[in-house]
C-alpha cells in the first residue's frame, strides 16, 4: 500500500489553484515562504488518506512534516530511507523539509533523486523548478517549467509558477499569457486577475489592463489594495471617485485619503462636492489639517481666488512654520501671498535661503535660489523699487547660467521676469 500512496502523490501533484502568483521574495528562504505551506499539506493529506496500510514509520515522517517539525522529519526520513532507499514519498518529504529549513541545495538533491527513481513524480519536478527560481536560476527554472507545461498542459500549478518566473525575468507578456491559461483551467482568483493587471499594464494599453483590475474587484470587492490601485490608475473618473469614496468611508480618520478624494474631485471640476467635503471635514475635526490647507490654497489659486489662497496659506503656516531649507513650501506660499498683493508676507518667504546652498550644491538647490530671487525681484518691481529689483534679478540670472540643467522651473521664471523688465524698465 506504500506504493499506492506514492502513486497518489505523483497523480495529485497539483496544488490548489490561484494563490501563489505573488512577487518572488529575494531572501535565502524565498522559495519556502512564497509557496503556501497549507497547500502542500493538503496535497500530502489527500495522498496519505488513500494509503490505509501505510507503515508506521512513513506515517511518522508525514506527521512531523504536517506539524512543521522539519528537523524531526529529516531524522525520521533518514532512518526510514536506510530500510527503503527507493521510497520516493519519504525522499520528497525530506526534500520539502530541507526546503522549509532553507537548505535549498539539499532539497534539490532529494527532488532530483526522486525523479531519477520515478521521472513521472511531477510534484517533485515542480518543487525542483521552484528551487531553481528561488535561487534566481531563472533560465534553468524556465527550461524545467517549459518541459512540465508541455507534458502536463492542464496542470494549473505549472502555469502559475511559470508566470512567476516570467515576472522575475521581466517577460510580462508571457506572464500574462500563463495567467490567462490558469484562468482557463479554472484557477481564476482575484490575485490571478490582479497579477495579470500588473503584467498587462506594462506591455499593453492601460485601459485593457484595468479590465483585469475590475475583474479582481468583482471577485474580491473588499480588497483595499485593489481599490487603492484602481483609484489611482483607472481611466474612468466615475470609478475612481467611487473607489475613493469607498476607501474614505472605510477609513474616516484618514485625512490624507480624504484629501486625495477632494483633490481628485477638484481636478475633474466637481467644485460643489469639493466645498461640501472640505466644510464637512472642518466640522468633524474642528479645524482642517495643515496638508488640507495647503491643498485648499492651491485650489483657490487655480480658481483665481487669491485672497482665499492667502487665507489658507496663513492657516498652513500657523501649523507648519517654515525654516531654512523649506524651499518648496516657501515658494508655494510666497506665490499665493504675492498674487494676493500681500508683498511684505511674500518677501519674508522669498527671503528664506536654501540651507544647503553653495557653489557645489545640486542643481535643485541652485534652482530654488534662482526661483526665490526671481520672486523677490518681482515683489520689488511691484513696489516700484526698480534698481533693487534689477540687482536681485541680475543675481538670479548669473546663478541660472551656472545650472547645468537648462529646462527647469526657475528658467521659466527668468524668462517671464525678463519680459516684465522690458515692459517696466527698458
Amino acid at each position: 500500500m506504500v506504493g499506492e500512496a506514492q502513486s497518489q502523490v505523483r497523480a495529485t501533484g497539483d496544488l490548489e489553484a490561484g494563490e501563489n502568483t505573488r512577487l518572488l521574495k529575494s531572501t535565502a528562504y524565498c522559495c519556502w515562504y512564497r509557496i503556501n505551506f497549507k497547500k502542500r499539506r493538503h496535497e500530502l493529506r489527500s495522498c496519505s488518506s488513500k494509503a490505509i496500510s501505510m507503515n508506521q514509520a512513513l506515517e511518522n515522517i508525514e506527521r512531523h512534516f504536517e506539524n512543521h517539525e522539519f528537523k524531526k522529519t529529516i531524522v525520521a526520513a533518514n532512518a526510514y530511507l536506510k530500510q527503503a532507499p527507493q521510497d520516493v514519498l519519504a525522499l520528497y518529504l525530506r526534500g520539502m523539509s530541507h526546503e522549509g529549513l532553507g537548505d535549498v541545495d539539499d532539497a534539490m538533491a532529494d527532488y532530483q533523486r526522486v525523479l531519477t527513481i520515478d521521472p513521472d513524480f511531477r510534484a517533485a519536478a515542480l518543487q525542483h523548478a521552484r528551487c531553481q527560481l528561488g535561487k534566481f536560476n531563472i533560465a534553468e527554472a524556465l527550461d524545467e517549467l517549459d518541459v512540465l507545461a508541455e507534458k502536463y498542459p492542464d496542470w494549473i500549478s505549472v502555469f502559475e509558477e511559470r508566470a512567476s518566473a516570467h515576472q522575475v525575468d521581466c517577460n510580462y507578456m508571457s506572464q500574462a499569457d500563463d495567467l490567462l491559461r490558469v484562468i482557463e483551467l479554472g484557477g481564476e482568483t482575484a490575485a490571478v486577475r490582479y497579477d495579470r493587471f500588473i503584467a498587462l499594464d506594462v506591455v499593453i494599453d492601460h485601459e485593457t489592463a484595468c479590465k483585469e483590475l475590475d475583474r479582481a474587484i468583482e471577485i474580491d470587492p473588499e480588497n483595499e489594495s485593489y481599490r487603492r490601485q484602481r483609484a489611482k490608475h483607472h481611466p474612468d473618473d466615475k470609478i475612481k471617485v467611487a473607489d475613493l469614496k469607498w476607501l474614505v468611508e472605510r477609513y474616516p480618520n484618514d485625512t490624507e485619503l480624504e484629501a486625495s478624494l477632494i483633490l481628485y474631485l477638484a481636478s475633474i471640476g466637481h467644485m460643489a462636492a469639493v466645498n461640501d467635503r472640505i466644510a464637512a471635514m472642518e466640522r468633524r475635526l474642528g479645524k482642517l489639517p495643515a496638508g488640507v490647507h495647503s491643498m485648499c490654497a492651491a485650489l483657490a489659486s487655480d480658481q483665481g481666488d487669491h485672497a482665499k489662497a492667502a487665507y489658507h496659506a496663513d492657516k498652513y503656516l500657523e501649523a507648519v512654520p517654515l525654516k531654512n531649507g523649506d524651499s518648496v513650501d516657501a515658494l508655494m506660499m510666497g506665490e499665493y501671498y504675492f498674487r494676493a498683493d500681500r508683498l511684505a508676507d511674500a518677501e519674508k518667504l522669498f527671503s528664506i535661503p536654501e540651507s544647503e546652498f553653495g557653489e557645489d550644491s545640486a542643481w535643485i538647490a541652485k534652482e530654488y535660489e534662482v526661483a526665490r530671487r526671481c520672486w523677490l525681484s518681482r515683489c520689488r518691481l511691484r513696489q516700484n523699487r526698480k534698481e533693487d529689483a534689477q540687482r536681485i534679478f541680475d543675481e538670479a540670472l548669473r546663478l541660472s547660467n551656472r545650472i547645468e540643467k537648462k529646462d527647469h522651473y526657475a528658467s521659466d521664471l527668468v524668462k517671464e521676469l525678463r519680459e516684465e523688465f522690458k515692459e517696466t524698465i527698458i
